[in-house]
């Protein structure tokens, strides 16, 4: 196959060239081919056109080979130079070549002429492929260092000892290092801390053993000047010529991000003091509704610790039904993710803790988003209102209770009236009769009808605005053993006493908190109509600031009252001592009632304890007394005579009469007055007369006119030494409970009758 081939032969004689074209021929060459012979046709052809071999006389009058040879080199071209000469000798041939030439030939022998051309076509695309090579290396490692020099990073290479053998420019910027330090040997382990080096060898030697195909290293890296930073090593082997020969890696500065993980940190530590120290419980989830946070209220209030809660589903922990009807919640996180918004539980909410207490919460659950606004989870924030419900339930109790004694208090003055006419002039007709005989039995009878109504009356009274209690320091005790027996006589009940023996005094109305162990144990006795046990104890305690019952921190007296009935149905339990309600055939639903409102009246609390077919258990805790119980003696029903002039002073008539009939027929001289001013003027007179009154009756209220409380003052400015008694069928004032304080001797409360009445002027008399 004929080749072509551009041939640029440099010869003076035509004769000679075309020998030399002849021999390409001859040889299989197609030659494409100018001939020259001087230098400045050589310049001319070299720049005109692109030639693959030169073929050059030694020797020309003009021109030689050394001269092209020159010009070939200035020109930078690198193509096959063959010397061929007739005359050559060896000297010369070698200076040829050391001068640039590939080849020389003899003209005689060329013969060789072909393969020389041959061999250096051959060679010169060698050359040529690998100047490409090296060009494109070349390229690319200024491609790849322009590269490295644009991160921020810090890039790096080294042999397989470590050695540095290339690093970006940042390198040099960060670490301070010059080119002259790197070609003068610096060694990779130079550029961390003397602390981290045995690591980093290892670390090394991993690398190069092919045990880890890239190592993530922290380390403290160390500049020139010695300042020290963090960083985060990434390193590789990499391979040549089969075998390992070194390490690439890029070293990160990571003192911002360490910055930012301590921000963090200390940011997250104010996050969770903050939560630990506030009074709400906080719980915080992810999308799916799983937790993630929990503060310490949260823990104790679900009973969870945030271990053992972390990862699990909101609604596993956080346990939320209705308070009545015990039907499970919404879950609040899906509310929020639907929403996207702030939600609230509903009213009556209770949760349910892990060990079964049960606390009413009132709470809040809001999106948690991230920078762009998207939802990534929900925040609950919840606190206990148990005792908070507790107490506005106890205060909306004692509002209907106040409202309730506003209207029971106006009705019992008035039956208290009437009842003091009823009751005061059954005790004067039984005076007249004998005992036993029919009438008087009939009499009996009605006064235990009316004195039934005056209890009705007494807890009416308890209601009233004022009502304040009479008190005094006693033991409650005795109270409890007269109250049961007496309720209990006739009952297939039975009572079991367990009362401290040192039980602590107590300031309290007697009559009032009879009325309240009565209607206790009324209740417990209705509670068992087949017949049971009360159990009865007393016991002394000491109450903290905080408790659940809302009262004054220090001492009380505790009684409790359990019986064995069949309990009380949850949907009641909260009502059983609103007044008016009963689940009874019998009964007027003021029992429970008027019990609560005088414990409380005494600064104490009446609470109920329940469950069905265990029984209810009633727990009264009252203030202790601070200072020890006088002794009273037992009240006497006999009748006591007397003489001396009373002023009666009344606004209802009937009960003028029954004080006039009642007092005359103890003995004593009545003088009688419809209202104060009347008896002022009636007491003035007889004053100063020199035949003053022995004793004062004054009633409490006179509608319209001068009450008992403005007429003792004007009284004691008569008279200081005045004894007087005062009388209400309704105590709203505190005049009752503290009639010594205004200037009384005594008190009695409407409905009375003549053995109250005689006993009660005998008093005053040798006070």
């Amino acid at each position: 196959m004929i080749k072509p081939l551009k041939v640029l032969i440099v010869e003076d004689n035509e004769d000679d060239a075309a020998l030399l074209v002849r021999a390409l021929k001859s040889g299989g060459f197609e030659p494409i081919y100018a001939r020259v012979e001087n230098a400045e046709d050589f310049h001319a052809a070299l720049n005109g056109s692109s030639w693959e071999v030169i073929i050059c006389d030694h020797a020309m009058p003009q021109f030689d080979s050394f001269a092209a040879l020159t010009i070939v080199k200035e020109t930078g071209l690198d193509l096959p130079f063959i010397v061929v000469s007739g005359v050559i000798g060896e000297e010369v041939a070698v200076a040829t070549m050391r001068a640039g030439a590939h080849d020389y030939l003899m003209k005689d022998k060329l013969l060789r002429l072909v393969p020389a051309i041959e061999r250096e076509l051959q060679e010169a695309e060698g050359r040529r492929q690998r100047r490409q090579a090296e060009e494109a290396l070349r390229n690319s490692e200024v491609r790849f260092r322009e590269l490295a020099d644009m991160l921020p990073q810090i890039v790096f290479e080294t042999d397989i000892h470590g050695n540095l053998t290339f690093v970006n420019r940042n390198a040099f910027d960060t670490f301070g290092y010059t080119e002259d330090d790197l070609a003068s040997g610096l060694n990779a382990t130079q550029m961390i801390t003397i602390e981290d080096r045995h690591r980093a060898v290892d670390r090394v030697s991993q690398i190069v053993a092919g045990e880890a195909n890239l190592i993530e290293s922290e380390y403290t890296a160390v500049k020139k000047n010695g300042e020290k930073f963090p960083a985060i090593i990434y390193s590789t082997r990499f391979l040549r010529d089969g075998g390992p020969a070194g390490i690439r890696g890029i070293l990160i500065d990571i003192t911002q991000r360490k910055r930012m993980e301590q921000d963090l940190f200390a940011e997250k530590e104010r996050l969770l003091v903050t939560l630990r120290s506030i009074g709400d419980a906080v719980i915080t989830t992810d999308r799916e509704g799983q937790i993630v946070l929990m503060n310490p209220v949260a823990e104790a209030l679900t009973g969870w610790n945030e271990a053992d809660a972390l990862g699990r589903p909101l609604m596993e922990v956080f346990q939320i039904v209705n308070e009545y009807t015990e039907e499970p919640c919404a879950n609040p996180v899906e509310k929020v993710l639907s929403s996207g918004q702030v939600v609230g539980l509903g009213n009556h909410t209770m949760l349910i803790a892990r060990d079964g207490q049960e606390h009413i919460i009132a709470d809040s659950g809001a999106p948690i988003t991230d920078t762009e606004g998207e939802t990534i989870g929900v925040v609950l924030v919840f606190r206990d209102i148990t005792d908070q419900q507790r107490l506005e339930k106890e205060l909306l109790k004692m509002e209907k209770l106040k409202s309730l004694g506003v209207l029971a208090g106006g009705i019992a003055h008035d039956f208290n009236n009437f009842l003091t006419g009823i009751l005061g002039n059954l005790s004067l007709a039984k005076m007249d009769l004998q005992p036993g005989k029919p009438m008087s039995r009939s009499l009996d009878e009605m006064e235990k009808a009316a004195v039934r109504a005056k209890d009705l009356t007494q807890q009416l009274l308890t209601f009233s605005k004022g009502g304040e209690p009479v008190k005094c320091t006693t033991g409650i005790t005795k109270l409890v053993r007269e109250a049961a027996q007496f309720a209990l006589h006739g009952s297939n009940v039975r009572c079991k006493l367990d009362i401290n023996e040192k039980l602590m005094p107590v300031d309290v109305d007697e009559s009032q908190i009879a009325q309240v162990i009565h209607n206790l144990i009324i209740n417990a006795d209705q509670a068992m109509p087949n017949g049971g046990k009360v159990w009865i104890r007393g016991a002394n305690v000491s109450l903290a600031k905080g408790n659940p019952f809302a009262l004054s921190p220090g001492n009380y007296v505790q009684v409790t009252f359990q019986d064995q009935g069949m309990g009380i149905h949850p949907n009641y339990i909260k009502k059983v001592f609103d007044p008016y309600f009963t689940t009874k055939q019998k009964g007027s639903g003021l029992g429970l009632a008027v019990a609560y409102n005088i414990v409380a009246k005494h600064d104490g609390q009446l609470t109920v304890d329940s469950e069905l077919g265990e029984g209810t258990t009633f727990t009264i805790l009252l203030p202790a007394s601070t200072i020890s119980p006088k002794t009273y003696s037992e009240k006497r029903e006999e009748i006591v005579t007397g003489q001396g002039r009373i002023l009666v002073m009344d606004d209802e008539d009937y009960i003028r009469e029954l004080a006039l009939s009642m007092l005359t027929k103890l003995g004593y001289e009545v003088v009688v007055a419809k209202d104060g001013q009347i008896a002022v003027d009636l007491y003035r007179k007889a004053f100063d007369q020199g035949r003053p009154f022995d004793a004062v009756i004054l009633d409490l209220t006179v509608p319209g006119g001068m009450g008992g409380k403005e007429t003792i003052k004007r009284l004691i400015e008569i008279d200081k030494n005045v004894r007087a008694i005062v009388s209400s069928g309704y105590s709203n004032d505190p005049v009752i409970a503290n009639h010594t304080h205004y200037g009384f001797h005594g008190a009695v409360q409407k409905p009375y009758m003549v053995q109250e009445m005689s006993q009660m002027l005998e008093l005053i008399k040798k006070a």
